[in-house]
Formats: structure tokens, sequence, C-alpha cells
């Protein structure tokens, strides 16, 4: 069914939530006003890598908390975002 539901958003041009689209947008909204803008990213399989070298841990937590209530997963690594879809009941 969710393939169907899927194959109806993209003939009615309407991005789906682990479309590039979707997680550029989340990743926009609670983007920090004092980073520059991304100078690299990645986008495979419904996950959104970014770079986020030199960001603050205080930066790192107010990026997640403002995702995660909307659905979002945030995880940090080496100077790298990645951003995708929460899994229902758990973490990715």
């Amino acid at each position: 069914m969710q393939r169907e539901v899927q194959a109806m958003r993209t003939l009615a041009g309407k991005a789906g939530d682990t479309d590039l689209e979707s997680l550029l947008a989340a990743a926009a909204s609670a983007w920090p006003a004092d980073r520059p803008p991304v100078d690299n990213l990645r986008f495979e399989n419904g996950r959104l890598s970014l770079a986020a070298a030199g960001w603050s841990e205080q930066q790192l937590s107010q990026f997640r908390s403002q995702l995660q209530p909307a659905g979002w997963q945030v995880e940090s690594s080496e100077g790298r975002l990645t951003l995708s879809r929460a899994r229902p009941g758990g973490r990715s």
C-alpha cells in the first residue's frame, strides 16, 4: 500500500517524506541563523548528510530539538549531520 501511495504522490508531483526536497526543507527550517550555508551535502536512500564542522553542542542540540517533534531523526558524527525520517515506535 505504501508503494501505491508513493506512486500516486509522485504522479501528483508531491514530494514524500524521504525525498530530497522534504529533507532539505526540514534542514533549512532548523538551520542556525549564525551558521553559513552548507558547503556540501549527500542524499542517499532517504537520508540527507550535511557538513557541520565547527558546530557547537548548543547548535547541534537546537537543530535536533527543532526537528524531532516533527518526526525527524538527526545523527551527528565526524563533522556531519545526517537527517532522516524517524521510524514509528523507535529510533532508526
